[in-house]
């Protein structure tokens, strides 16, 4: 067992007469497999019975309680039906003095403001910190996504020749036609084959939604200039133009800004020198063997950052940490990988209430107030919670507004006009499930697989928590385990096939469930879907003087949570600067076009930013808000005057 490893529990004790049977899922796979049959999506939160959810919470009730596995409801689920999650802009038409009380610089959302509001709440200067979230954080992206840390999977998915739309479309045709000639087959291929890969397009989604196709389009002529062929010379564009070369700088980031902070506690993970704790892919699974399909990427990883340091893993390897080699015959190891720790949000919520901080949650945004702030500009005042659990309303004052808010909030809308880009869910299916271990038939070495964040082919298992469990004096050891694969194109809930073949070609094989001494329960299914934009990369916006936001991480807001944060804190300085008048617009282009920033507010290390942001940032709606609500009310003769005395020096 790792030391001081926080996802390792105490010690406990339980009497035989209180552990459920494991049935390896048996009850949930059901369910799963008639969804197949009548080519149903997995649009509810499926929960194992209440004595074995209980147990789960028995055993795990720290990971249950940060997690919520086997509570989720899929009510809980509403806000990623049409309008659950839209935030409008009003105007704010009280007065002054009706503002009295404190205001706060408010983050609002997920992990990339989190990590915001613990930067800002651990600096020197004066501030008000406020981090709210709407308290169901159970069913979030970041409880259902694999929190890896991988350099090269922070570029857009179309660097994968696997993953660029087309391959994924006669992968779609390839499996209607199997199982429409033969169904039994098409099962049995999905329960064996651990190279199925999981990415689906729903047709009918795209024709009757037609921007989805002009999405395609865009993303494909993205990959022309960024990949052109996937063959070395084909691409358009030159290496320091394409999105690769600010996205992968970008996601480095992370570790050097978490070592400079010193935080006391774990967010992110690398590979371990000793190889306790190690990501794997597994580029060979199965009986035969198959080269790992990341050549494309690895190259411009390569291009950007130098060579990737990985190593392949020898047979005596794999099978000192446990692994059945006769299926695993071969993986590899990237010593700058590593993941993002699930149960780190408690830590860093805990983080701004020490150092001063106000942390709110059940807090929905539904309304932000702004007042104007000059020549075509607005500033937010205020902001409008509503509570997901009572409805009840209440308002906070706004000194600046940062917003993280996930695919489910694809409306930000002021007069009707939408501000964000089309966004397309690509849905993917996550699983919780609990590993229990006779330790007088399966010996130490052999545990060390299931520490491993593993997997293949758009599936990854990691471990949620492991802890000794003593029955009636017999040792045991649980593991709380998550798994994914995906996902479905464009759709907010993934086909269910994704969860068979996971589970039975993939998870069960290399970890060994079902072996002898090693019994599995599933505690829950459910969707879990991403945001994609036609960048396929992150966008950043900006609609008044005092409120950034980033949104369509497309999957990647995990492994990007700390530089996203950070980069949030540099985008409003830029913005606030702007609507001051004290930089010009084109000034503005130039500083996030070569991420000139002056300094980075909240990091102590001075600005660590080297790409292309002006790239993903939507300078068409700067104004929008301020020109919908107010006209001409906000137009003034000073700033156009302090920019002419400027042209004149």
């Amino acid at each position: 067992m790792i030391e001081n490893d926080p996802d390792v529990y105490g010690k406990i004790s339980l009497n035989a007469e209180e552990i459920p049977s494991f049935t390896g899922g048996k009850d949930i796979l059901k369910q799963i497999e008639g969804k197949i049959k009548n080519k149903e999506y997995i649009d509810t939160v499926i929960n194992a019975p209440d004595h074995v959810v209980s147990f789960f919470g028995k055993v795990f009730p720290e990971v249950q309680r940060v997690h919520n596995a086997g509570l989720n409801t899929t009510e809980d689920m509403k806000i990623w039906k049409e309008g659950g999650n839209q935030i409008t802009f009003e105007e704010d038409t009280s007065a002054p003095e009706d503002g009295s009380g404190p205001s706060y610089d408010v983050w609002v959302g997920g992990p990339a403001t989190l990590f915001g509001a613990v930067l800002q709440a651990r600096s020197d200067s004066p501030k008000k910190v406020l981090y709210a979230h709407d308290g169901v954080r159970g069913v979030s992206n970041w409880k259902g996504s694999v929190c890896t840390y991988i350099h090269r999977d922070s570029v857009p998915l179309y660097y994968y020749t696997h993953y660029a739309a087309p391959s994924i479309m006669l992968s779609t045709l390839r499996d209607k036609v199997h199982r429409m000639l033969n169904y039994s087959g098409y099962i049995r291929r999905l329960e064996t084959d651990p190279y199925w890969s999981t990415l689906r397009v729903s047709m009918y989604n795209i024709l009757t939604s037609p921007s989805f196709i002009w999405m395609a389009v865009g993303n494909q002529v993205k990959g022309l200039l960024d990949v052109g062929l996937h063959l070395p010379g084909t691409a358009i564009l030159p290496p320091h133009k394409t999105t690769a070369y600010t996205s992968i700088p970008h996601v480095c980031l992370t570790p050097t800004i978490l070592r400079d902070l010193n935080l006391g506690y774990t967010v992110q993970f690398e590979n371990s020198e000793n190889g306790e704790r190690s990501l794997l892919l597994l580029g060979s699974l199965g009986k035969e063997k198959k080269a790992p399909r990341f050549f494309d990427s690895e190259r411009r990883l390569g291009q950007i950052i130098g060579p990737a340091d990985c190593r392949s893993l020898p047979k005596e390897e794999l099978a000192a940490r446990g692994y059945d080699t006769d299926f695993v015959v071969g993986a590899v190891a990237h010593s700058k990988d590593g993941g993002i720790r699930m149960g780190a949000d408690d830590d860093m919520e805990n983080d701004i209430v020490n150092h001063g901080g106000v942390v709110q949650s059940d807090s929905r945004l539904v309304k932000i107030l702004v007042k104007p702030d000059g020549e075509d500009e607005c500033r937010v005042t205020k902001v409008v919670w509503e509570n997901p659990k009572t409805g009840e309303h209440s308002t906070t004052n706004v000194s600046s507004l940062y917003l993280s808010l996930g695919p489910s909030m694809d409306r930000l809308l002021v007069g009707g006009v939408n501000l964000v880009e089309r966004i397309m869910c690509a849905a993917a299916a996550s699983t919780v499930f609990l590993v229990k271990i006779d330790r007088t038939l399966v010996p130490e070495y052999k545990l060390r697989k299931f520490r491993d964040m593993t997997g293949y082919s758009n599936k990854i298992y990691f471990r949620l928590g492991e802890r000794e469990v003593e029955v009636d004096g017999k040792p045991f050891h649980f593991f709380a385990m998550q798994c994914s694969g995906g996902g479905m194109f464009p759709s907010v809930h993934p086909h269910a096939e994704t969860v068979l073949n996971t589970i039975k070609a993939n998870v069960a094989p290399t970890l060994g469930l079902g072996t002898e001494g090693v019994d599995f329960e599933i505690i829950s299914v459910r969707g879990c879907a991403r945001g994609v934009t036609t960048q396929n990369f992150m966008r950043l916006s900006a609609p008044a003087s005092n409120m950034v936001m980033v949104y369509g991480l497309g999957g990647t807001g995990m492994a990007n949570m700390v530089p996203n944060g950070a980069l949030l804190s540099g985008v409003m300085r830029q913005r606030q600067l702007l609507a001051a008048g004290e930089i010009s617009l084109k000034e503005f282009k130039h500083n996030l076009t070569h991420s000139s920033f002056d300094h980075i507010p909240n990091l102590k290390t001075g600005n660590p930013f080297k790409g292309n942001y002006y790239q993903c940032f939507d300078i068409k709606t700067h104004k929008t808000v301020a020109r919908a609500l107010f006209g001409n009310r906000g137009r003034s003769l000073l700033p156009r005057m302090l920019r002419y005395m400027r042209f004149l020096k």
